[in-house]
């Protein structure tokens, strides 16, 4: 029973769906009581000891740790300066994520228990598939899931920068697995995902899947680089060439969008000169500047919950998740969540390299993802990914959990 209804939970958070349907019925956040249920029930029906290793130790106390901190320092600054209904719709806000954490923290620990890491991992790695595999066919065949005006595509998330987002996690996942061997079919999945990202023409996206192929080529053997590089060229040219048969004009179409072709250039532009401004990072270079102005009124203790969520005289939240922890809960809070970020390089380390690698590989998607999105903390996406990273480093570190069991079931 727990265990599907753990599967349930992480579908409805993995897959979007609860954003999705909720602006299809022109409502707020539908499936948000269900998931509140479902997040109390797992705790509660999971309270037992050997669970609670996922949170109180390693990742996972580095994660809750910096969440805390975060709370904490940004009610304490919002109270100084008398804000206390931010404290209350920060609260509103974040809660959930905390219920959400807890639960997946207990019931994953027992999915692994029962089932082992790899069914964690192809769990979490199938769910992701579903939104990549809608937001190619949404454009292939030519259907829009969500109703708008650009062409970027969505699949069925609300936003093409967090459509990116899922589309690179699923990806550093497929990476792993193509740099172990582990599926025949990484060819088709790395590729879906690669146009996944391309299609959504996320800039962000773009630098994040340069970085995770460099260091996925930068982890293979010396004696064998040639050749799984020969391998990864060779299964994108099929893959292409294939796609080419049956969807002809819509690949032209990809490259001669306008606004594509202009997020490309941007990128390259960001890439070639190694400067950051406001017409390669569509604004965001002020928004930053405007929040590093406000950080120095209040560099230690912050200007208070969810300030920075939408800058005064911007209309626009900071887009920075580093700039956003700083500016609203202070230093303390900023250096947590770099803390966080360096536990989990750190407990990498201490990895069997398959292991390793997907860590490092999710390592690279948060960190570069934060560098332009304030919303981490409420990305419950990002937390699912986040639980399943420490319930695998704490399973993967735990030889007695791993006895009998691959690693990946592929």
């Amino acid at each position: 029973m727990d265990r599907k209804l753990i599967i349930v939970l992480s579908a409805l958070v993995l897959t979007d769906i609860n954003n999705y349907i909720s602006k299809l019925f022109d409502t707020s956040q539908l499936f948000s009581p269900l998931i509140l249920v479902l997040s109390l029930y797992l705790i509660f029906s999971n309270l037992k000891k050997r669970y609670f290793r996922s949170f109180n130790q390693g990742i996972g106390l580095a994660f809750l740790f910096c969440l805390m901190t975060f709370l904490m320092g940004g009610s304490f600054a919002a109270m100084i300066q008398d804000n206390y209904k931010d404290i209350l719709f920060g609260y509103r806000v974040y809660l959930p994520t905390i219920l959400l954490f807890l639960s997946l923290c207990l019931g994953y620990m027992r999915l692994v228990e029962q089932k082992g890491v790899g069914y964690l991992i192809e769990l979490v790695r199938r769910l992701l598939f579903i939104n990549v595999i809608l937001l190619v066919a949404s454009y292939l065949f030519g259907f829009s899931l969500v109703d708008t005006s650009s062409t970027r595509s969505l699949g069925i998330s609300g936003n093409p920068n967090q459509a990116a987002f899922i589309s690179c996690i699923f990806l550093a996942i497929e990476l792993n697995i193509f740099s172990m061997k582990k599926s025949k079919i990484s060819y088709i999945t790395i590729g879906l995902s690669l146009l996944a990202v391309l299609l959504t023409s996320s800039k962000t996206g773009f630098l994040i899947v340069l970085v995770l192929i460099i260091m996925m080529f930068s982890r293979i053997k010396v004696k064998i680089i040639f050749g799984r590089i020969f391998q990864f060229i060779i299964g994108s040219f099929l893959f292409i060439l294939v796609l080419n048969v049956f969807f002809s004009n819509k690949l032209k179409s990809i490259f001669t969008d306008s606004e594509r072709i202009r997020r490309i250039e941007q990128t390259y532009d960001i890439l070639s000169k190694a400067e950051l401004n406001n017409d390669n990072t569509t604004g965001r270079a002020e928004l930053a500047n405007i929040g590093f102005r406000r950080i120095k009124d209040f560099p230690i203790l912050g200007s208070g919950l969810m300030f920075f969520g939408n800058l005064e005289n911007a209309d626009a939240g900071v887009h920075n998740q580093f700039l956003r922890v700083w500016g609203d809960s202070g230093l303390l809070a900023l250096l947590s969540y770099l803390g966080f970020y360096f536990f989990t390089w750190k407990i990498s380390r201490a990895l069997t390299a398959e292991m390793r690698n997907l860590v490092g590989n999710m390592f690279i998607v948060w960190f570069l993802y934060s560098l332009t999105n304030h919303n981490m903390f409420s990305n419950k996406i990002w937390i699912v990914t986040v639980v399943m990273v420490a319930v695998v480093a704490i399973s993967s570190m735990d030889r007695n959990s791993l006895k009998g069991k691959k690693l990946i079931k592929l």
